[in-house]
């Protein structure tokens, strides 16, 4: 297995200061080791990103592992594979500490920079539009 890192912040903010993304749409502001993704409506939605050697993993919490529990696993996990059905780039499942996120693997040595903010800008509004559908609320403005 491999182990994954942090990408390292200097090297994020690069990435995020050369893509290019109207301001009426969204927002990126970069936030330790991720960056917090602001959308017209104000809703908020943390991308963290960690390399994993030869790729990076984007994730995104959706909900935390209490109201997984208050959902019920199951329940939860059925409108993952729900949602997973209806989108080619994002995963959604539960990752280690019982959080339900949304997961999108990059090979940002691979891709271009219109490609990297479509990945990050897609992990953002699926992940909001899954805890919009769980929660009605934002629970994501904590970041990190």
């Amino acid at each position: 297995m491999t182990s994954c890192w942090n990408l390292p912040v200097a090297d994020l903010r690069s990435l995020l200061q050369r893509i290019d993304v109207p301001a009426e749409v969204v927002r990126l502001i970069p936030r330790g080791n991720g960056v917090l993704v602001e959308f017209k409506n104000g809703r908020q939605q943390f991308i963290g990103v960690e390399d994993c050697g030869p790729h990076q993993i984007a994730t995104s919490v959706v909900i935390g592992a209490a109201r997984v529990d208050r959902i019920g696993r199951p329940q939860a996990l059925a409108r993952a594979w729900q949602r997973n059905r209806h989108t080619d780039l994002i995963a959604f499942g539960l990752d280690r500490k019982g959080r339900l996120i949304g997961r999108v693997d990059l090979l940002l040595s691979h891709l271009d920079l219109n490609e990297a903010a479509f990945a990050i800008l897609q992990l953002a509004r699926e992940s909001d539009r899954l805890q919009h559908i769980l929660t009605g609320s934002d629970s994501s403005s904590r970041f990190g």
